[in-house]
């Protein structure tokens, strides 16, 4: 079984090795597990190993927020069933607009809490408005941005 097994503190890390990718590498699969001793860590790398040979674990990938944007608009946004044309259309405005040009090149998986509050004390500075107007966004326009994306983090 290509796979191995390293102690970390008191947690087992597993890798398995299955199959190739199109560049002609390994692709490789990981887990942490918590377990009693080496003979039991031994025993969830076989059942770890079939469950990625079964294809039930799937090949995780650093996925950008602008990739998932369009996945989101391509398969839930754009769906009436999930909105309404017009809230639609405001959400592809802020996220067109503010969200994907500050956050868009970030993995899914390293944005930060930091990252938002960074982007959102942006938005309060002065010359940010892009209508060309002087002075700083509207606070209906600032909480609209906020809840959009607190409302998108909390559907990932």
């Amino acid at each position: 079984m290509p796979g191995s097994i390293r102690k970390r503190g008191s947690a087992y890390y597993l890798t398995v090795c299955h199959g190739y990718d199109n560049s002609g590498k390994q692709n490789r699969f990981y887990k942490t597990v918590q377990a009693k001793s080496d003979a039991d860590a031994q025993k969830q790398l076989a059942l770890f190993y079939a469950e990625v040979v079964s294809g039930k674990q799937e090949k995780q990938t650093k996925l950008v927020l602008r990739a998932y944007v369009d996945y989101w608009r391509e398969n839930y946004g754009s769906n009436p069933k999930f909105l309404s044309r017009k809230t639609y259309e405001r959400y592809n405005e802020l996220l067109n607009g503010r969200i994907i040009p500050a956050l868009g090149h970030l993995c899914l998986d390293e944005i930060q809490p930091g990252h938002i509050l960074r982007f959102l004390r942006e938005l309060q500075k002065p010359g940010v408005r892009m209508d060309g107007k002087p002075g700083v966004l509207s606070d209906r326009q600032k909480r609209c941005i906020t809840a959009y994306s607190q409302q998108s983090s909390i559907k990932r």
